[in-house]
């Protein structure tokens, strides 16, 4: 993203003002409806979606039997970014959320770091993606992998992220937290988000499921095929009732999606 979501704008399915600078302004929904008709010769209907608010959606229900309305799924990769499920379903408002791009408070010794993200400099995104990290480190990304979990770097990426998820909870109160991405790989962070979660949040809000982060701020179930996973839900008919029994745990995605091909055959 971001992504133009208004079907009834002419540039609706268009890539906007994306950091990632040779995805701008393509048309990303009228290519596909292309490449589609060229497949199957017709037209097939294509609904545009950001990739973290599909993902949210596809946590809501493999979590439905615990939470009620609501959860905040993050990203954190070459960029950040931040779907959100409220009352039952995605939110949009103007466009979509780009809480990506957040600002957090910056720790001292990194004050001097200017950020990459080429629209805020130090947001969110420009604090804590692997082109941030790499830069800090003078290392490629493909060279991230070298650096030690014990390296500060890693408690300053947990900072910051633990930052954005107690923004987070203090705007819509999610139900659930889920951060996964390329840079959640690192094993130790998830752990090092939990410590820092609380003394930020400093018991301002009051409820249990908060004083116990490591329930609270999890990991996505179906990683690394979340993405995958989300547009398969996203391609079911709306008419059609979708339950964890669609999306069982044990399944791989490969069993799953031929399961409810097969089952779409007997349909018919």
């Amino acid at each position: 993203g971001p992504l133009c979501m208004n079907p009834k704008d002419p540039k609706y399915g268009f890539v906007t003002s994306t950091p990632k600078l040779a995805w701008q302004f393509f048309d990303l929904r009228g290519t596909l409806k292309k490449m589609l008709h060229a497949k199957f010769g017709k037209d097939i209907p294509v609904e545009i979606e950001t990739d973290v608010n599909s993902c949210a959606l596809l946590e809501y229900t493999i979590l439905s039997k615990e939470i009620s309305s609501s959860v905040a799924y993050i990203t954190v990769g070459t960029g950040i970014g931040i779907g959100i499920v409220v009352n039952k379903d995605v939110v949009h408002g103007l466009v979509h959320p780009e809480g990506g791009h957040m600002r957090v408070n910056k720790r001292q010794e990194d004050k001097d770091f200017k950020g990459v993200c080429p629209f805020h400099g130090d947001c969110l995104e420009g604090l804590c993606t692997n082109n941030s990290i790499a830069a800090r480190k003078q290392v490629t990304i493909e060279e991230l992998s070298k650096i030690p979990d014990s390296d500060p770097i890693w408690d300053l990426i947990a900072f910051y992220l633990a930052q954005a998820i107690v923004n987070l909870t203090l705007v819509i109160s999610p139900e659930k937290v889920i951060i996964g991405g390329g840079v959640m790989n690192r094993g130790i962070l998830l752990g090092m988000i939990h410590k820092q979660f609380i003394p930020i949040l400093n018991k301002y809000v009051q409820h249990p499921m908060l004083e116990t982060p490591e329930k609270y701020i999890i990991a996505p179930k179906y990683h690394p095929d979340n993405g995958l996973m989300a547009g398969i839900l996203l391609g079911m008919p709306k008419t059609q009732s979708v339950s964890y029994t669609h999306l069982r745990a044990h399944e791989t995605s490969l069993h799953l999606v031929c399961r409810l091909l097969l089952e779409k055959k007997k349909k018919k």
